[in-house]
């Protein structure tokens, strides 16, 4: 979960660079093509677009099937008008946080980086004691505020995150956890705790082990 964080962080940068760079390229070359309903788009042009913008939304799988992938976008005879409006909404509706102010001076999401540091450390904690402990303190709240609060580069985000993966890899090997969570017991619980929970109103109650619930 917290890797996947972290490639958030790197794609959304990437896809929004790969957007504003095509659609720049489009608007200063083909001012005049984008404008005008049969113009179509040449080899030159389809080859630029593949190799520039490999993380457009409406990109084939190599198979040809929307999303995605290693396949080719675009194509000679495509209207470019067409192919410039996708892209500039895509731009223009990419999201609130590369609109951020740290998302513009630092190139990087920081919620997707805070929360990949809060992840690596709560994992590390349950790899070593089997448990959480909240609030989170220490060296590792420090670093998900400063990440927060938009106080660490890219760089020095990417060594900071590094620390934390290496301390995950080197718990791994000597970890308390099980080998997979006990899904028949959570399942029960979460099943039980919802029956009394309806079957009492919404109030407080008791379980049948003497857990109490609200």
């Amino acid at each position: 979960f917290g890797f996947s964080q972290v490639k958030k962080l790197e794609y959304k940068k990437k896809r929004y660079d790969q957007l504003a760079l095509s659609k720049s390229h489009l608007e200063d070359n083909f001012a005049n093509e984008i404008l005008d309903t049969k113009a179509m788009m040449n080899q030159d042009l389809a080859d630029w677009l593949n190799q520039n913008l490999t993380e457009y939304k409406g990109r084939n799988q190599e198979d040809g099937t929307p999303g995605a992938g290693k396949g080719q976008s675009f194509h000679v005879g495509l209207p470019i008008q067409v192919i410039y409006d996708k892209i500039a909404e895509e731009y223009k509706e990419y999201g609130w946080r590369v609109k951020t102010s740290t998302f513009l001076t630092l190139g990087y999401d920081v919620k997707f980086a805070a929360h990949a540091i809060r992840l690596y450390h709560e994992g590390a904690e349950l790899m070593e004691a089997g448990q959480l402990t909240f609030p989170i303190g220490g060296q590792a709240y420090n670093d998900i505020m400063r990440v927060r609060r938009g106080e660490v580069s890219l760089a020095e985000f990417r060594e900071l995150i590094l620390v934390y993966e290496n301390v995950s890899r080197a718990l791994k090997p000597r970890s308390v956890l099980p080998d997979a969570p006990d899904y028949k017991w959570a399942n029960g619980y979460l099943v039980d705790v919802c029956t009394q929970y309806i079957k009492n109103g919404g109030s407080e109650f008791v379980q049948e082990d003497g857990a109490e619930y609200v």
